[in-house]
């Protein structure tokens, strides 16, 4: 799997993954685990999906920190 960018498009999904969910990494269609996107302070209010997820760890919707 080829690491995505906002401006290099290498994900499997219709879409631009990176450029969607805020950071590049290794996605796919589109992630399990981001760990290059925003820090939020507070991990649980900001969404599912978004922050730095690891979902296999922690779920869709909490944010590392």
């Amino acid at each position: 799997m080829k690491f995505s960018t906002s401006d290099n498009d290498n994900d499997q999904n219709g879409g631009n993954c990176a450029d969607y969910w805020n950071g590049a990494w290794r996605f796919n269609s589109c992630y399990q685990s981001h760990l290059n996107g925003p820090y939020y302070t507070n991990p649980t209010g900001n969404g599912v999906w978004y922050g730095i997820i690891w979902y296999d760890w922690k779920g869709d919707s909490y944010s590392l920190n």
